[in-house]
């Protein structure tokens, strides 16, 4: 037997020649489902769409978040124990010359039946989404301060933290005739996108900058040329976006945007907290955000990326002047710290309140549309009575 007929062989059931499909990551012969499954390659089966799938939250580029949800269909159709076994032979067989680092989305997409498109968009759409990754925690929960630390083992809190940017000038050397008393307000409004858009990506916010960027400039009015005389209006003013046309497409849900003022408090409770303050972190993060964005925008040679990049340029600048501001002034943000708290707990009870009278109405109306189901279409009315 020559090495091309042996290498042809199934590997797991040793049949003769039926080796048809190649395995993409250990480039092992397989005749089916059942052999692809066999417990000798188990592994490897389990373990392949899950690094591509984790692989692609870290080089993930503009256009590659529909390539990551079909990586994601394509792993719950290849191990999905009840999926009959023809339907599975057919789905290896019209992927068996597809690599997923090459190909395009367009060329997966196209490959898939009408009922696993139907499948993908329900599944996508679902809380099972959630099981296939791990769920991001924010770095603004994790305690810098550590009572008992093994001698000899690196802080792990400290390096969760974002690294301040350094060199920056002293806020009297920037700001020569003085400072707002408003910019308190201002940055509470870029906390809160910087929050936001950090949970939305779920702690990917900084590999994915130039979709931060935008979602935060979205948000942000402050990152352009907004001003905010009051904690209240700086919240408001974020949560206002989203009923716009530009910020509409990052929203997630009223539960959602209501928590993240949480994330704001703890933020700016962590003004004073060593080995960073908090909100010179966030800012910095931001920073980053900006100037990785501003890069890739200048790579991009289409005309429309110059005034993007410009843009960016612009909030650069104004997050060098937020982050100076805090490193003399941020022990201030404390002072806001109650009204920010006492607004989160006005929105959470205002949900709660909507959230009550939507399910009383919701029943209201189910109970009379059922009423009206019970009663006939037609009735005849008897002889005799008065018309």
């Amino acid at each position: 037997m020559d090495e091309a007929q042996h290498a042809a062989d199934c590997k797991f059931c040793c049949g003769k020649g039926t080796g048809r499909y190649t395995c993409p990551r250990c480039h092992a012969r397989y005749c089916s489902v059942e052999c692809y499954k066999a417990t000798a390659h188990l592994s490897c089966s389990e373990l392949f769409y899950r690094d591509c799938f984790m692989e692609g939250l870290h080089t993930m580029q503009p256009d590659s978040s529909e390539r990551a949800k079909l990586v994601e269909m394509l792993q719950r159709l290849e191990m999905d124990s009840e999926l009959e076994d023809d339907r599975a032979d057919d789905l290896a067989q019209r992927f068996a010359d597809v690599s997923i680092d090459n190909c395009s989305t367009e060329q997966i997409w196209h490959r898939l039946t009408e009922i696993e498109r139907a499948e993908f968009e329900k599944f996508v759409s679902s809380d099972q989404v959630c099981s296939l990754f791990e769920l991001w925690i924010p770095w603004w929960y994790t305690s810098p301060q550590t009572l008992v630390e093994e001698i000899g083992k690196k802080s792990t809190a400290a390096d969760a933290i974002p690294p301040v940017l350094a060199n920056l000038q002293h806020i009297d050397q920037i700001a020569k005739c003085g400072t707002s008393d408003l910019i308190s307000f201002s940055i509470i409004n870029v906390l809160y996108a910087y929050a936001y858009t950090a949970r939305l990506y779920n702690g990917e916010h900084v590999t994915m900058a130039s979709e931060s960027a935008i979602t935060m400039l979205d948000i942000s009015e402050s990152l352009s040329r907004g001003v905010f005389t009051d904690v209240s209006l700086a919240v408001g003013g974020c949560l206002a976006q989203f009923d716009s046309s530009a910020a509409q497409m990052h929203f997630v849900s009223r539960e959602y945007s209501v928590s993240v003022v949480d994330d704001v408090c703890k933020l700016v409770a962590g003004a004073v907290r060593n080995p960073v303050p908090f909100p010179l972190a966030a800012l910095s993060d931001c920073h980053r955000i900006f100037h990785i964005a501003r890069k890739e925008a200048s790579q991009d040679r289409k005309s429309r990326t110059d005034d993007a990049r410009k843009r960016y340029y612009a909030v650069e600048k104004k997050l060098e002047y937020f982050i100076s501001w805090t490193s003399t002034h941020g022990h201030t943000l404390l002072d806001l710290l109650p009204s920010l708290e006492l607004e989160s707990c006005e929105l959470t009870t205002q949900l709660a309140t909507h959230c009550s009278e939507q399910a009383r109405v919701e029943e209201i109306l189910e109970h009379k549309n059922s009423k009206s189901k019970l009663g006939p279409l037609i009735e005849e009315i008897p002889s005799g009575s008065d018309c």
